[in-house]
């Protein structure tokens, strides 16, 4: 049998280091989409305060060290940005000890349980000359970059409404999504997918107005939230739930035309767009295929090859010295995690690190 070559790596592939805090399973998607996918550059190190957490994953993803400790794990001085995958409430914690090393991260969603969390990390990320983003991996999909410039390019007309829904049945077995000290319930956990998607549409300054009702648990986090944002005089109106299955998919009426974005939207490989002005009902049909997974790898979640879009584009920042995402702008994260913050107060949702 013939032996290829191993295609030639690009300088942004071979110089970004990879800094994996966390081992959790988005940690694990993260870094299967990175070493399956290309240009976005290597795994090197993953630390976790278990250090058998470490080497098993550090063996399962092929990364040459493992760490028992998130210390350790920032002072690699191999490891150029750090990718903070633990549950939301140790996201400032953890985020802060990467940056405060003098490390580029890139922290999971919710950034932060609140705003004034996050305006402590932004600041920390300034005054350390760093890099920071939230990982709102739903804005690096090719099919959403294309769908977003169409849309605010005005195509379709003046945006009317905005719809939206995420939910699922939840066993309750889940400590992250049940508990209040792990900053449980729907809204930071999938709500703000929703409240993203509206911002990256009819933002990115903040909504006029905010109304929400939720039916929280006998622990106190949300189980389900309806909310609306209003932006002048379009409303979104959007769904969480950890008590039902939704239809998981986010609708756009305009002047012209029905956009649908198809379930999964938060990661989406389809969009339907019907005119509701051509005489004959056209429909346009928007489909964005993921690389294959490879055999012998596989995801704990839909779509997570996707995960290498938002690493690339960290990847190509930092290859060009920005310190900050021009697609996910720090000011809008910032302003979306004052709306959560607002939700929150309407429907008395409080969380211990508040």
């Amino acid at each position: 049998s013939t032996q290829r070559a191993a295609p030639a790596r690009t300088t942004m592939e071979t110089t970004i280091g990879w800094g994996i805090l966390g081992t959790g399973r988005i940690a694990s998607d993260f870094a299967t989409a990175v070493n399956t996918c290309g240009e976005a550059g290597r795994l090197v190190a993953v630390g976790s305060r278990r250090g058998d957490s470490a080497k098993d994953f550090a063996a399962r993803h092929g990364i040459a060290t493992a760490y028992g400790s998130y210390e350790e794990l920032v002072n690699d001085p191999d490891v150029q940005v750090v990718y903070v995958s633990s549950p939301h409430p140790f996201h400032l914690e953890n985020a802060l000890l990467a940056l405060n090393a003098k490390k580029h991260v890139l922290c999971e969603k919710v950034i932060c349980i609140n705003a004034k969390q996050c305006e402590e990390l932004i600041e920390t990320a300034h005054r350390n000359g760093c890099y920071l983003m939230e990982a709102m991996w739903t804005r690096f999909f090719p099919l959403v970059q294309e769908l977003r410039s169409r849309v605010r390019s005005g195509e379709f007309g003046r945006i009317l409404s905005l719809r939206g829904s995420f939910g699922f049945k939840d066993d309750q077995s889940n400590d992250r999504i049940s508990e209040p000290a792990l900053g449980g319930g729907s809204l930071l956990d999938i709500g703000i997918y929703l409240a993203s998607f509206t911002s990256m549409l009819l933002g990115p300054a903040a909504p006029d107005h905010i109304e929400a009702n939720a039916v929280l648990s006998e622990k106190g986090v949300d189980e389900e939230v309806h909310f609306a944002l209003r932006y002048g005089e379009v409303t979104s109106q959007l769904h969480s739930s950890i008590r039902e299955e939704l239809p998981c998919e986010f609708e756009i009426t305009t002047e012209r035309a029905r956009v649908l974005v198809h379930r999964p939207f938060w990661s989406p490989t389809k969009v339907t767009i019907a005119s509701s002005t051509a005489p004959t009902a056209e429909v346009e049909v928007l489909e964005q295929p993921l690389a294959a997974v490879p055999d012998g790898e596989s995801y704990y979640f839909v779509n997570s090859q996707g995960l290498a879009f938002e690493a690339r584009a960290v990847v190509q920042d930092l290859a060009a010295k920005r310190l900050a995402s021009a697609v996910m702008p720090l000011e809008e994260t910032l302003t979306i995690m004052r709306t959560l913050d607002a939700v929150r107060e309407r429907i008395g949702l409080c969380y211990p690190m508040d």
